[in-house]
């Protein structure tokens, strides 16, 4: 268990906030044999968008959109519940996961359209956002330390509660690969179905994802060929959709450059002086997460 703080001060004119944020976490692990365990985590955390620290102050992104800040907003408090069972032994590793987020009052966003028809983005403490995710995964030694594969999937389940609406969205997700180890050679092929999600009031897909990968080791070099989405002439790598019942935009990306590529990677390993043991630390403190959905 652990607790992490912050302190957030900001003054512009006559705007001014002063934030403590606090971020505990309580994790408990149980082994019912040698192979099986149990493991719970909670943690919760707090944080203040970035929109709050332009005051008031109005920019316009384009000829019919704005943004506007809001120096009223208060720090989201996110809940974490995280529930996993796991088992590994010599030939097989399973994992079934829960992960459930309970986002209290968070920074939603907020479109308004004016008299003129313009459109004005902001953002406001809101009702609430939860997510709901269930994940399988297996990995298999068909030949130990020789062959493996690996498949996983789960259920993806977004609610979002707004003060003028409310939106739920459905997702399912699968991914698999294969890994042979050939001495000094590597060959892995890899797949999924890329990620789908909803939040606020944003739809938000990235492309389906596949790579063939070639290595091999000689000393300090490494060599990779990766062939990356086969027999693909236009990859779409993301595509974003507002379903705001004023405004309705969809922005798609593609990046031909990833379609049906070929990539060769050459690394170089250099050591050099006296080497030293480096303390072994088992604690990792980030807070580094920029969005509601992402964990």
């Amino acid at each position: 268990m652990g607790l992490g703080a912050s302190r957030l001060h900001y003054r512009q004119g006559k705007e001014r906030y002063n934030y403590w944020t606090f971020r505990p976490k309580l994790s408990l692990m149980y082994n019912l044999t040698e192979d099986l365990q149990l493991q719970y985590t909670f943690e919760r955390k707090e944080r203040v968008s970035r929109i709050a620290m332009i005051s008031d102050v109005s920019i316009q992104s384009n000829s019919m959109e704005s943004i506007v800040g809001s120096a009223d907003l208060k720090p989201s408090r996110d809940l974490f519940h995280e529930f996993r069972i796991s088992y590994m032994n010599s030939r097989l590793q399973a994992i079934a996961q829960i992960f459930y987020k309970h986002c209290h009052h968070p920074n939603m966003a907020l479109y308004e359209r004016t008299d003129d028809n313009l459109f004005i983005y902001t953002q406001k403490n809101q009702k609430a956002i939860n997510v709901l995710q269930s994940m399988l995964y297996a990995n298999y030694w068909l030949v130990p330390q020789k062959l493996s594969c690996n498949l996983s999937g789960g259920l993806f389940r977004c609610f979002n509660f707004g003060d003028s609406y409310t939106h739920c969205y459905t997702s399912y997700f699968v991914n698999g690969g294969v890994n042979a180890y050939l001495g000094d050679f590597t060959l892995s092929a890899y797949a999924d179905n890329g990620s789908r999600h909803l939040e606020g009031e944003s739809k938000g897909t990235s492309g389906a994802y596949s790579i063939l990968t070639a290595g091999y080791k000689y000393r300090n070099w490494n060599f990779s060929l990766s062939y990356q989405h086969p027999f693909t002439r236009h990859y779409k790598g993301f595509e974003s959709e507002l379903l705001n019942r004023n405004l309705q935009k969809t922005v798609v990306g593609y990046n031909n450059s990833r379609a049906n590529s070929l990539w060769l990677n050459v690394t170089l390993k250099i050591k050099r002086g006296r080497k030293y043991e480096m303390p072994d630390r088992t604690i990792h403190l980030k807070d580094t997460d920029t969005g509601i959905i992402g964990k």
